[in-house]
């Protein structure tokens, strides 16, 4: 095993339990068993992904023979970035959460395993250390991807929402703050347990549409061509536009088909699908505007059905198709490349 002494400053973002002051600290006794609580804070629905966090153990404390504080053997798996753990006291939000991860970028390569796992709300026991939490989607093959600073994160997933998360990196025992520092050198009491709020952010998933057309009659007079606007919305109000298309069916005989626009539409969106082009020789006959509202990932397919059937006369038509994308503002056409 490859060892490396270094201090530790647990991180700012961890909220720890809170215990009593003593004018007399006691020292730390390695033996003591620790144990570490993950909460989050916001939405319900987290509880819909299979959030797992595992518990990665990077290095094991060791107390200082002068002083009531202790430094780190980093653990040989994680041995190539042991110089990244050096000073971590000085570092800032935005170098920490760089070499958490490092750490998980190095687990990801090498197939880490983890040595424990845990679930939101449920206190886990461990021994004390330096420890890396990835919370994740267990029922995911795939969970982690980068942000766009380019550090790696991982995901979890429900019906409705996909959340990220960043790794956490922390050590136990600590100690409480002093001058707004958490520190292991701090002259408090040594604490053995400790709370984590995850870090999340959550973004709606795309659900899929299907559109399905009963022609009843076919003139016999070439394609039947039927033109689709497809407008989503946040809700009912449609105070906000989060997808707009159009879409075309193709029919050279009576029956049925379907069109299926998929992953493409915000889960819980308000959707409104207009029938805006059917030929001179095709009638509605069940109306030309049907709304709904895309269904969650796992549910069946929202879906809006149209009929037409033949006017009886010989007239003839054609149509061209736009393609529309979001591009964080607006809805621009797209011209494919031109």
């Amino acid at each position: 095993m490859k060892k490396k002494k270094l201090w530790i400053l647990a991180v700012a973002s961890i909220l720890i339990a809170g215990f009593s002051f003593h004018q007399k600290t006691l020292a730390i006794d390695t033996g003591v068993p620790c144990s570490v609580e993950f909460v989050h804070a916001g939405d319900e629905d987290i509880k819909n992904s299979s959030l797992q966090i595992d518990l990665y153990k990077v290095g094991s404390i060791v107390p200082d023979p002068n002083y009531d504080t202790y430094s780190f053997s980093i653990n040989e798996e994680f041995s190539p970035l042991a110089s990244e753990f050096e000073n971590l006291e000085t570092l800032d939000e935005t170098k920490y959460t760089r070499i958490a991860s490092d750490a998980l970028d190095l687990i990801l390569e090498q197939s880490i395993q983890p040595i424990q796992q845990t679930r939101l709300n449920e206190k886990e026991t461990i021994e004390s250390g330096l420890y890396l939490a990835v919370p994740r989607g267990s029922d995911l093959e795939t969970y982690s991807k980068k942000n766009m600073r380019g550090e790696t994160i991982t995901i979890s997933q429900s019906g409705t929402y996909e959340y990220s998360y960043t790794p956490i990196l922390f050590s136990l025992p600590t100690k409480e703050k002093v001058d707004d520092v958490i520190s292991t050198a701090n002259p408090t009491d040594w604490k053995y347990e400790t709370t984590i709020t995850l870090k999340v952010e959550q973004e709606l998933r795309n659900g899929s549409l299907r559109i399905h057309k009963t022609l009843e009659r076919h003139d016999g007079n070439g394609p039947a061509t039927f033109v689709y606007k497809i407008d989503a919305y946040t809700d009912e109000t449609k105070s906000e536009l989060v997808y707009s298309n159009v879409e075309t069916i193709v029919m050279n005989a009576s029956g049925n088909d379907t069109i299926e626009i998929l992953d493409c539409i915000p889960v819980g969106s308000y959707v409104e699908v207009t029938e805006i082009y059917s030929g001179a020789s095709y009638i509605p006959t069940d109306g030309t505007i049907k709304s709904g509202t895309i269904a969650e990932i796992g549910d069946e397919i929202s879906a809006v059905s149209f009929k037409n059937d033949s006017n009886n006369t010989d007239h003839h038509g054609s149509s061209i198709k736009n393609q529309y994308a979001n591009n964080g503002n607006d809805l621009e056409q797209d011209r494919g490349g031109q």
